[in-house]
């Protein structure tokens, strides 16, 4: 009967072990997965942001009437997307309201050139207190690919030249 004890409590030994040795591993390899998915989705941010702001400097630079249309992969993570433009710096940036990790987390990319959007006037963040913000319709930055029309016009709502972005079809 004693040898039957001693098993069965190297058996509770070795199990408590093997937990204690366990649950902090998937702890760590699941904070390092959940901070690799942000870096990965702010990357993509990125580039797709990089792609539209040059894009649109060359079609601002072409002058109205310059379009062009850019195809972009949208990932799935955004909750928002809009333009604000800084009224007191002169200042555009094309930003993106994304889940991450740690909750909602705005991130801003500036461009050297106003933006505008044919959207709705919006005041998704504390910033458009300064100047204005034009959002997108869900459409534009739900999951998949999207077709953005970059054109350049004369007036828009900072009253002077900016490439509007639009949704493009197909």
């Amino acid at each position: 009967m004693e040898k039957r004890g001693q098993i069965a409590v190297e058996y509770i030994l070795f199990i408590a072990i093997a937990l204690m040795i366990l649950i902090p591993a998937v702890y760590v390899f699941r904070n390092y997965a959940f901070e690799s998915n942000d870096r990965i989705m702010e990357q993509r941010l990125a580039d797709i942001s990089n792609e539209m702001i040059i894009k649109a400097s060359k079609i601002y630079y072409y002058g109205p009437p310059s379009k062009s249309v850019v195809s972009l992969e949208m990932p799935p993570q955004i909750n928002n997307m809009y333009v604000l433009f800084s009224a007191q710096t002169d200042e555009s940036f094309l930003v993106f309201n994304i889940q991450s990790k740690n909750g909602q987390k705005d991130i801003f990319y500036e461009s050297d050139i106003p933006l505008d959007s044919d959207g709705d006037a919006c005041d998704p963040n504390p910033e458009c207190t300064k100047g204005f913000c034009k959002c997108f319709p869900e459409r534009f930055y739900s999951k998949g690919i999207k077709n953005f029309v970059l054109e350049a016009r004369d007036l828009c709502t900072m009253q002077g030249s900016c490439v509007v972005i639009s949704e493009g079809s197909g």
